[in-house]
């Protein structure tokens, strides 16, 4: 799942274009992967660029969006991925608090180079 905020400044449409062609080509061999978005709602026009491109590949059960009400859940949603997806532009200087969450959780975390942890030893992760 991708975790965090909706917002573009997160590569999340890009991710999800990656996702749902991976979606439809495994979809094709009886193999179902099911998307998580999960994270406050900040950009509805790129959500809503998400949910249709899904619909219209006719892939809406496999498209999930969760914006959990407390920490406790969100930390449940995380665990209860396969992997975790956070990537960011780096423009403001902040972290985010996905990547050490799911390091701490134990999850398999995708990130980018420029998601200001390009700091963290690639065999640690």
């Amino acid at each position: 799942g991708v975790f965090g905020s909706i917002a573009n400044n997160k590569y999340i449409s890009e991710i999800s274009a990656a996702v749902s062609n991976a979606v439809t080509q495994v979809h094709l061999k009886g193999i179902k992967i099911h998307y998580l978005i999960c994270g406050k709602m900040h950009d509805h026009a790129l959500f809503n660029e998400i949910k249709s491109r899904f619909e219209n590949l006719g892939l809406n059960e496999y498209f999930y969006y969760e914006s959990p009400a407390d920490e406790l859940e969100f930390d449940g949603l995380m665990t209860a991925s396969d992997i975790v997806i956070s990537c960011r532009k780096q423009d403001r200087g902040q972290l985010s608090h996905i990547i050490p969450r799911a390091l701490s959780l134990g999850r398999p975390l995708l990130t980018n180079l420029k998601s200001g942890y390009s700091m963290i030893d690639p065999d640690f992760i």
